[in-house]
């Protein structure tokens, strides 16, 4: 299965129709779109600002959860969706969840919940002509 900073990396080094295709190829994964939908939208995290105090995974010594599993989590972070989970369990969850990731999809996730995320040709504009159900 695909990790998403490999997604990235791979969009990263495309232009043009070539990013499209990368596009649409994967537009049917699920943690892509959710990706996608928190990088177009930017909803409001309920978490603290900045990264919590985490252990990032040892890849040698394990494999990261499939992220068509772990992000389902994600809804619980932000707004709209997690408010009714308390705040001490939601870090909990949040840590466990980067926790369990390849270290540098727990890092695109970061830069997501800080807004720092910048994807390279991949404007809100052209994200929303491939995903049109994220507007």
């Amino acid at each position: 299965m695909l990790l998403l900073h490999e997604f990235v990396q791979e969009l990263n080094k495309n232009t043009g129709q070539k990013k499209i295709a990368i596009l649409e190829k994967y537009k049917s994964n699920l943690y892509i779109r959710d990706f996608f939908y928190l990088y177009t939208n930017a909803p409001k995290w309920l978490l603290p600002e900045g990264a919590p105090p985490y252990d990032p995974l040892n890849i040698e010594q394990e494999r990261p959860a499939p992220l068509n599993r772990i992000t389902k989590q994600v809804p619980k972070f932000i707004t709209g969706h997690g408010e009714q989970v308390n705040q001490v369990k939601r870090e909990r969850v949040f840590i466990h969840f980067l926790e369990s990731l390849h270290p540098a999809d727990a890092e695109l996730y970061l830069q997501l919940k800080e807004g720092t995320l910048k994807l390279k040709g991949l404007k809100k504009e052209f994200i929303l002509e491939v995903f049109p159900h994220l507007a």
